[in-house]
């Protein structure tokens, strides 16, 4: 974690009553992160987890309605059971995201 944030970062902080590995394994696998990514009645409909530098992080969230809300991205660093870095500034093969801001999730689990 960052310790004090600029003017231009967001950090936001939880902490979870739960075995850091659940936690990492919850971001990591594909089949987890459909369970509990979407707000509901949403839901996951497609996520693809590479994890290592420049692996494809690409999640697709669908509607009840059947609409898809994809977010592409790539993971820039993954320790095992420790830490996940991920940004859709970028896709993968380093191609510039749409959006093009870089902002990410920087998952630090504690022991």
């Amino acid at each position: 974690m960052t310790d004090v944030p600029n003017d231009r970062e967001l950090v936001l902080s939880r902490l979870l009553d739960a075995p850091r590995n659940a936690v990492y394994r919850c971001w990591t696998e594909a089949e987890l992160l459909k369970q509990w990514f979407a707000p509901k009645p949403w839901n996951v409909s497609e996520a693809e987890v590479e994890l290592r530098a420049g692996g494809k992080h690409n999640i697709t969230m669908q509607s009840p309605e059947g609409d898809a809300m994809p977010a592409q991205g790539i993971c820039l660093e993954a320790v095992p059971g420790e830490k996940l870095v991920v940004t859709d500034a970028f896709r993968a093969g380093w191609e510039p995201g749409e959006g093009g801001a870089l902002y990410g999730c920087d998952c630090h689990l504690r022991r």
